[in-house]
């Protein structure tokens, strides 16, 4: 994947006051340059858009426009990482201390407690971080027709 054409062809400057009866140049962001320039760089306009040569043309020089595949972890490692907390940890040894004194239904609810909140941060984790998986991302464009 490259950058988008036109990014670096052109430069834009913007004059901003400074404290002395100077001005300093610096150049504007590609993100805040205007709609008409930006659509001169990329040799393109809102009314037609790319020729299908050109869009064909554009893709195989800089590839698709896609975000990279997140890497995710598997389901151990999730599960693990919930435990790597350090309130987590004072539990774990107070669950093993407790039980060390041989009060075990205390030591099976500070257990507990751990678990539970192992279970529900795997489960936020692993679903609700990406609620509809991956195609809920995916960019649906509608002509100006309204359709």
């Amino acid at each position: 994947m490259g950058s988008a054409p036109g990014h670096g062809d052109r430069e834009l400057t913007l004059m901003l006051p400074t404290a002395g009866p100077t001005t300093e140049t610096r150049p504007l962001p590609w993100h805040a340059s205007p709609a008409d320039a930006v659509m001169a760089d990329l040799e393109s306009s809102p009314d037609r858009g790319l020729s299908a040569t050109e869009a064909t043309a554009r893709l195989d020089r800089y590839g698709p426009n896609r975000l990279p595949e997140v890497h995710r972890r598997g389901p151990l490692a999730r599960l693990v990482a919930q435990l790597n907390n350090p309130l987590i940890l004072v539990l774990i040894v107070a669950g093993v201390v407790t039980a060390g004194l041989e009060h075990y239904l205390d030591a099976a609810v500070i257990f507990g407690v751990v678990v539970i909140n192992a279970v529900i941060g795997f489960v936020r984790e692993g679903v609700l971080a990406f609620p509809g998986g991956p195609a809920a991302m995916t960019a649906r464009s509608t002509s100006g027709t309204g359709s």
